[in-house]
């Protein structure tokens, strides 16, 4: 065929598909009969299993389970397309929905028996003690710590006609198939699947949309967070964290969503919504953490110059001051700094107590009396007596005069193996 033909026929494809999910695709020219054309074709679809395979491979295994029967001498066998990660004979698995756990007997894959098994083959496991009636079809044979079930997740959908917020849909993802409306977060293809039912979804994971009665498919799309927010779905700052959740590249989502969030990012839900190996703790930008810092050093230094004569505030008033989710790690750093700790209470070094010179030779005439009492118990009434403090701001003192003691129904211990 002339050269000339074939450009106006890639042409007139290339027309076509502009409208449609497939714009932009690579158009092929090839020929069934002398084979002209591909062996381009072919390298282009082994690059692109390749790179498929590639960014599923490093995950969690997650085997979407289409189908559950049983065989005698064997147990139950589940069937369905790996998505992530690998799996082995001898590892231990879960269903995702059902929550039992079980370990592989055998492998088939691709009606051969095999020892192993990756993301992108159509396997069969050997599951021979989980009971066959919970597993359903739409469950995931999973292994290690993905995204729990979830009900509601952001996605990106493309729609081939209009569909308004909040309306019914059917969403099927995996081999499951649950109801639930959609709602539209923005005008660019954002949008929230609210399910009646749990998935076993996580980021990347594509599904089909068809309308309430199962007759037409409205669309498609990709799961973008599986974490969302009770309130608020469509905030601005919200839809900043969902286009660096769309970044294909780990470690470039993460330093955006660094730079977009004040609180530090959960290092858990992000490895899991990525189906990820497990992760643990929250990281922070620099300038968000040293922010941080600074505000509880303001708290401490605040509380301090409330309270001059107290010791040191307890860890649950800096937890009121800061997200509790954040305040623990940076109490920690804070106790190995710049401040000291004393039991269960931190003293911040740089907001020395000032309380007032009277009260303080209160003070010190109260702990002389107890360092010089007989007894380890020492009633507060004969401690305010002996130091001449008046009665009305006695037992303040006498702790203040304690305060590495031990406090108990009004009575001082001076010398305690718990001080």
């Amino acid at each position: 065929m002339p050269a000339a033909r074939v450009d106006e026929v890639r042409a007139q494809v290339e027309a076509l598909l502009g409208s449609t999910l497939l714009a932009g695709a690579p158009v092929f020219a090839l020929s069934s009969v002398s084979g002209e054309g591909v062996e381009p074709l072919l390298r282009h679809l082994q690059a692109a299993a390749a790179a498929t395979l590639e960014r599923q491979g490093g995950g969690n295994f997650r085997l979407s389970v289409d189908r559950a029967f049983t065989i005698a001498g064997a147990g139950l066998v589940v069937t369905g397309t790996a998505l992530g990660g690998e799996i082995a004979v001898g590892d231990e698995v879960r269903a995702l929905l059902a929550g039992s756990s079980e370990r592989v007997r055998s492998i088939h894959g691709h009606n051969a028996s095999a020892q192993r098994g990756r993301a992108g083959q159509r396997l069969a496991l050997n599951l021979a003690e989980l009971d066959k009636a919970r597993i359903a079809r739409g469950d995931w044979i999973v292994r290690d710590e993905p995204a729990p079930p979830v009900q509601r997740f952001d996605a990106r959908l493309r729609f081939l006609e209009p569909v308004r917020h909040w309306t019914p849909v059917h969403v099927h993802h995996g081999a499951a198939d649950v109801p639930g409306p959609v709602a539209l977060l923005d005008g660019s293809g954002l949008a929230q699947l609210a399910l009646e039912r749990p998935v076993g979804a996580a980021r990347g994971d594509g599904f089909i949309v068809r309308d309430q009665s199962e007759r037409r498919t409205l669309g498609g799309g990709r799961v973008i967070d599986v974490f969302p927010p009770a309130r608020g779905p469509a905030r601005p700052e919200r839809l900043a964290w969902l286009a660096a959740m769309e970044l294909e590249d780990h470690a470039a989502a993460l330093d955006a969503l660094l730079a977009l969030s004040p609180a530090g990012v959960n290092l858990a839900r992000f490895a899991a919504n990525r189906n990820l190996p497990t992760a643990n703790g929250w990281r922070f930008s620099q300038p968000h953490w040293q922010a941080l810092r600074e505000k509880a050093l303001h708290y401490l230094a605040a509380w301090h110059a409330r309270f001059p004569d107290s010791v040191g505030m307890r860890e649950d008033g800096v937890l009121k001051s800061l997200s509790k989710d954040v305040a623990a790690t940076l109490l920690e750093e804070l106790a190995r700094g710049q401040d000291s700790a004393r039991g269960a209470r931190r003293a911040a070094r740089f907001a020395p107590r000032r309380a007032q010179p009277r009260r303080r030779r209160a003070v010190e005439k109260g702990r002389a009396a107890a360092r010089g009492a007989a007894s380890a118990v020492n009633s507060g009434n004969r401690l305010r007596a002996e130091a001449g403090i008046e009665s009305d701001r006695g037992h303040a003192v006498a702790r203040r005069a304690s305060s590495a003691s031990r406090c108990a129904c009004r009575r001082i211990v001076s010398s305690c193996p718990h001080s």
